[in-house]
């Protein structure tokens, strides 16, 4: 599956929710990101969601294994463990919806590593296409591109020239001028920024949109919202 059907996916299920947003909280006006919300996605779905402690599942005969989240197709559930913290939580749920959107043959499937976010490295393709699933789902390109133009006030790609360099990595500005390849570092150092310009924010864009940095670096590459200089 390519990376546009994964987006417009999720795009469909946030198109979903925002038309029913006087059903879910009448009377209510509701911030963007409250809709985005793995629980609400799984209500909207039919889908039980539920939040539990800690989970395992049999390995062999007494034998269990940790596990950050579960998808029962035949049950129509999806259960996500809460011990690994917030942000594990938010993106495993989202995770999983991602699978019950794109993978209809996946019937049992369990989130063995509880990871914040998506990441590099080798893994199976349905398990990169629900992550970025979630990150899209998670990180609304239309909503985040407004974002990130206030915080950085460019409606372009960020230009990592020397002045923005100086800004976002005062102690080491040479690492996001010269990054390492693949380093994603000009992307981190946007994800991570408290302040750009003189203007300090209340929250970085990861903590914003309750993401790992890692995340959302990847959504900035993604979204092709940072430039090379010159």
């Amino acid at each position: 599956m390519n990376a546009q059907r994964v987006e417009e996916e999720a795009r469909r299920l946030q198109v979903e929710i925002f038309k029913l947003q006087g059903e879910l909280w009448p009377g209510e006006k509701v911030h963007p990101l409250r809709m985005v919300d793995p629980a609400v996605a799984a209500h909207v779905l039919g889908i039980k969601f539920q939040l539990a402690p800690s989970l395992s599942f049999a390995v062999l005969p007494g034998e269990r294994r940790i596990t950050a989240g579960i998808l029962d197709r035949p049950g129509k559930e999806i259960l996500v463990a809460t011990e690994f913290g917030d942000e594990v939580t938010k993106f495993t749920g989202a995770h999983e919806i991602g699978h019950w959107m794109l993978h209809p043959n996946k019937v049992i499937h369990h989130r063995d590593r509880p990871l914040k976010g998506i990441e590099s490295g080798p893994r199976e393709p349905i398990e990169r296409e629900a992550d970025r699933f979630a990150a899209a789902f998670l990180i609304p390109e239309k909503f985040f591109r407004k974002v990130f133009r206030s915080a950085f006030q460019t409606d372009k790609p960020f230009v990592f020239d020397d002045t923005a360099a100086f800004f976002l990595s005062p102690d080491d500005p040479e690492s996001v001028l010269y990054p390492e390849k693949s380093s994603k570092a000009r992307e981190l150092a946007l994800a991570n920024a408290k302040s750009y310009g003189g203007k300090m924010f209340q929250r970085s864009l990861a903590e914003m949109f309750g993401v790992s940095p890692l995340t959302m670096a990847i959504r900035i590459e993604e979204l092709e919202l940072v430039r090379a200089w010159p």
